[in-house]
C-alpha cells in the first residue's frame, strides 16, 4: 500500500505535477505545504507527521535559492533546498537526494529539459526516469510547471499529454487566486477533482517567480 505524507493525494513511488498559469504562484503554495512539514496536520486537515524534504531549484543559484528561501522566511534547517547540474539531470538529481529524505520538489520540473515541454522524446525519458528513482527510493516527487488556461482537468499541465499521463496527482491552480489566497483543483487518478482554497502567509505569498 502506498503511503502518503502530505496529503493523500501525493502518494510515495510517484511523480505528481502542479501547474499554475501565473509565475511563482505554484512555488508559493508548495513552499507553503513545506514550511508546514512538522506539523500533526496538512494544510487541509489530514493527520501528518514530520518529514524531511529536499526543494530543487535547477533555475537558481545557491546564492539567489537562499536570498529566496530567506525572504519568505523558510528555515534552510527545516527543507534542504539545492541546485543541480542540469547537464546530467537524473544523476545529478538522485546524488543530491539524503537518504532520510521522504518528499522531493522540482522547482520548474520544465528546466530539466530545458523547457522542451512539447518533446516527446524528452518528455518520454524525463517523466519515467522520474517515476524510477520515486519508486526506487519511496519517495513522492513533486514537480512544478505551467499550465494553460485552455483545455480541461489534467489536460491542462502545459506541453504534450504525455506529462499528465505519466504523473499520478495533477494539481491546477486557478489563475483567479489572488496573491494571499489561492484556489487550486486536485485531480488524482481515477477519482473525482477536488476544489481546495488555501490562505497564504504574507512572506510566502510574496515569494519571487522561478
Amino acid at each position: 500500500m502506498k503511503k502518503t505524507i502530505i496529503d493523500p493525494f501525493f502518494y510515495s513511488d510517484s511523480v505528481h505535477l502542479i501547474g499554475a498559469v501565473k509565475d511563482g504562484e505554484a512555488e508559493a503554495l508548495i513552499l507553503h505545504w513545506l514550511s508546514a512539514s512538522d506539523g500533526e496536520t496538512t494544510f487541509l486537515g489530514h493527520p501528518s507527521r514530520p518529514f524531511k524534504a529536499l526543494y530543487v531549484a535547477p533555475n537558481d543559484t545557491q546564492e539567489s535559492l537562499d536570498r529566496k528561501l530567506k525572504s519568505v522566511g523558510i528555515d534552510a534547517a527545516r527543507i534542504n533546498a539545492v541546485t543541480i547540474d542540469k547537464k546530467n539531470t537524473l544523476a545529478a538529481l538522485e546524488r543530491a537526494i539524503a537518504k532520510d529524505v521522504e518528499v522531493v520538489v522540482i522547482a520548474d520540473v520544465g528546466a530539466l529539459i530545458n523547457h522542451k515541454l512539447q518533446s516527446h522524446p524528452r518528455v518520454l525519458k524525463l517523466m519515467p526516469g522520474l517515476r524510477a528513482l520515486a519508486a526506487k527510493r519511496n519517495l513522492t516527487i513533486i514537480g512544478l510547471t505551467q499550465a494553460t488556461k485552455s483545455y480541461v482537468g489534467r489536460e491542462r499541465i502545459a506541453g504534450i499529454g504525455l506529462w499528465s499521463s505519466l504523473a499520478g496527482t495533477v494539481v491546477i491552480q486557478d489563475p483567479g487566486s489572488t496573491p494571499d489566497n489561492v484556489k487550486a483543483t486536485i485531480i488524482p487518478l481515477n477519482a473525482k477533482p477536488k476544489v481546495i482554497e488555501v490562505s497564504l502567509p504574507p512572506s510566502v505569498a510574496e515569494v519571487d517567480p522561478v
